[in-house]
């Protein structure tokens, strides 16, 4: 299959996708809050009402708004790191729409930027004709209409709450806190790594790969199954750590090929 290039961060040219491919998997769901926890997160539902929020209560704002949405994750990921520059609002609607994830998006790009200003993760600016942040002073003595007539475009900028909250999910270190967090399973995670490196795969293809007596000696952290760990549950963590995208078929990313590398510059 044709091999396409993809990073974690920013816009790849990835044409059209049927809309409906799910990612979580079989395994998905149950492995969630295991991931959750294999990133060093534990509490993701903050206080959203309370008015006189100290700056880490802003972040966990912002990182719950990103975490609960696992099919959005990487999508509000890359717009907060996008967006560290100040830019246009429909700027950001088009790179949103040119990302692998956004085929099988949930929501529009209206939707999944709002969410971002809402949990005060992005701020977005006001702009009059010529392009220039509307500030308070320029409407006083205005009535509501002619305050109204000042605005001619809207900017979008990434608070320092966002940034705060994308530097956590670089996908460099996601990746790495993945491996470090089970050591048996880092085998099965470069090997996933390294068969995707050279183009792309199907899920069948990477389930005929992973589906060994290795696999088998692995005990999953759900308590309430005896279950063998299936190799769906691989793909989700890579996925979710920013290593793998899925468009017609399963990639590495840059940050993933680059881990990669690592990885292997230091078994040698």
């Amino acid at each position: 299959m044709e091999q396409l290039e993809v990073s974690a961060i920013g816009c790849a040219d990835v044409g059209d996708d049927d809309g409906m491919f799910d990612s979580m998997g079989e395994d998905g769901a149950a492995a969630l809050d295991e991931e959750l926890i294999s990133v060093g997160y534990t509490d993701i539902s903050p206080d959203k009402d309370d008015p006189t929020l100290t700056f880490e209560e802003q972040v966990e704002k912002v990182r719950a708004c990103v975490y609960n949405q696992p099919a959005h994750r990487e999508i509000l990921y890359r717009t907060l790191v996008f967006c560290e520059t100040r830019r246009g609002f429909s700027e950001v609607e088009d790179e949103i729409a040119c990302y692998p994830e956004f085929g099988y998006a949930q929501q529009n790009q209206y939707r999944l930027i709002t969410y971002l200003v809402d949990a005060g993760g992005l701020e977005k600016l006001e702009l009059n004709v010529g392009g220039q942040e509307i500030t308070p002073q320029m409407k006083e003595g205005l009535s509501e209409d002619e305050a109204d007539d000042l605005v001619a475009s809207y900017a979008l900028i990434t608070t320092l709450a966002g940034k705060a909250v994308a530097d956590e999910m670089d996908p460099t270190q996601r990746i790495g806190n993945l491996l470090d967090f089970l050591p048996e399973r880092r085998g099965v995670y470069a090997k996933l790594l390294d068969y995707l490196k050279e183009g792309a795969h199907t899920y069948e293809d990477i389930d005929a790969l992973l589906d060994t007596a290795e696999l088998k000696n692995f005990k999953s952290l759900n308590t309430v199954t005896d279950q063998p760990i299936k190799p769906s549950v691989f793909i989700d963590k890579m996925e979710r750590a920013g290593g793998i995208v899925y468009h017609d078929g399963w990639h590495i990313t840059s940050e993933g090929r680059k881990y990669l590398e690592t990885l292997q510059s230091a078994s040698k």
